[in-house]
């Protein structure tokens, strides 16, 4: 009998080591029709190669670890104005691809309950200068997916852009 089952020998045969098979990242299973391939499915009206996919993934890939990374830069700046914990003010946002309508309704008030007091106009003139920031760093990362999706579908670049989920930050 064998050592090792087939299943581990594929990858070996295969050029792969057992190690780096195992440390492959797993592709997120897609509803079918949904995520953001579904919608430039729909949106072109034809289905995408699996090349054209694969494309569009690797770049939503690349660009949700760059808006995390501005998530970052956000939060430790709000901690830092308002000396809270840096946990607590990520919980006060929602996550990467989360609706992110009306940011002074949400994060305002709940910035202003762990205070225990009202903002000062100060504060909220730095925190929304801290806002700014982001989405100023932000808008480049979302146009570059826009781009990708433009690119491998033939959509527009603006009808591209109306498919990227909502930020989050």
């Amino acid at each position: 009998m064998n050592k090792y089952p087939l299943i581990l020998l594929v990858p070996i045969l295969l050029g792969a080591s057992e190690a780096s098979a195992q440390n492959e990242p797993k592709p997120r299973p897609q509803p079918p029709g949904g995520g953001l391939i579904g919608r430039v499915e729909k949106a072109s009206g034809k289905v995408l190669t699996e090349a054209q996919k694969e494309a569009i993934r690797n770049q939503g890939r690349e660009t949700r670890v760059k808006l995390e990374e501005q998530q970052g830069i956000f939060v430790r700046g709000v901690s830092q104005l308002f000396s809270l914990p840096e946990a607590k003010v990520r919980g006060y946002l929602p996550k990467v691809g989360a609706p992110n309508e009306d940011f002074d309704k949400n994060m305002i008030p709940k910035v202003e309950k762990d205070l225990g007091r009202p903002i000062t106009p100060q504060g909220r003139g730095k925190l929304l200068q801290i806002d700014e920031a982001k989405k100023l760093a932000v808008r480049p990362i979302q146009e570059d997916l826009a781009r990708v999706i433009s690119e491998q579908s033939g959509l527009s670049l603006e009808d591209s852009k109306k498919l990227l989920p909502r930020v989050g930050l």
